[in-house]
């Protein structure tokens, strides 16, 4: 369970939680990012903010003065031009494997795809990213775009099929998300669907869970303004 899943429904607080995840771990991000929500909810309310009193909350997580900018800004661009149902092209572009070698084994281990099953390449070449209705906002990168892309697009459009993030935690989701929905062994690195899951690699998924991500990450906004 991600931060961006309990914003899925507000692109708006999806792409500051992400901004705020870019550079800095979890534990730190996202207890600041619900003290700014409780305390400005919307982009119009974060556009009116006092610029010293949102610095002061950034501050902990550092480059504040730039982050608090970056915010007014989106938020003012948010209310210009709101995300619709027309695409944007974006800037970002896509690094892929031109050649890609697959064996799918009978016992896949998530934590050794470079062993078991992963691509290997000889060279790569890119594309450029897919256009989404959030492209065209400042400071929007691969990150923000595979995070709207996965949580914010309607699920019956399938969207999420299509993204092959690099972010290792949209990685984990995607690989939870593949197996419980749709019973599939997936890999990124431009790979995806392997072979059916079997109950070694539910397995494996689970202690990776368990071992990797931080309590911090299952945080909601009750749970930050109760404590």
């Amino acid at each position: 369970y991600l931060i961006s899943a309990a914003v899925s429904d507000n692109p708006w607080q999806l792409l500051i939680a992400v901004k705020l995840l870019n550079v800095t771990t979890g534990r730190y991000a996202i207890p600041v990012f619900w003290k700014l929500m409780d305390r400005w909810p919307t982009p119009r309310d974060m556009i009116e903010a006092d610029h010293d009193e949102l610095v002061n909350i950034l501050r902990p997580l550092g480059l504040y003065n730039k982050r608090a900018a970056w915010m007014k800004e989106i938020s003012q661009e948010y209310i210009n031009d709101p995300p619709t149902d027309v695409l944007r092209p974006s800037k970002c572009r896509l690094e892929i494997p031109a050649r890609v070698k697959i064996t799918a084994p009978s016992y896949v281990n998530p934590r050794k795809r470079k062993h078991y099953g992963s691509p290997q390449t000889a060279r790569k070449t890119t594309m450029p990213y897919p256009p989404t209705p959030v492209s065209h906002y400042p400071g929007v990168g691969r990150y923000a775009l595979d995070s709207y892309r996965i949580f914010c697009m309607s699920h019956e459009s399938e969207e999420w099929k299509q993204v092959m993030p690099e972010d290792k935690e949209l990685i984990r989701y995607l690989r939870w998300k593949w197996a419980y929905e749709e019973r599939k062994i997936w890999y990124p690195d431009g790979v995806g669907v392997v072979k059916g899951v079997d109950i070694p690699y539910l397995l494996i998924l689970v202690d990776e869970l368990m071992e990797q991500l931080e309590p911090d990450e299952f945080w909601g906004p009750t749970d930050f303004i109760s404590g």
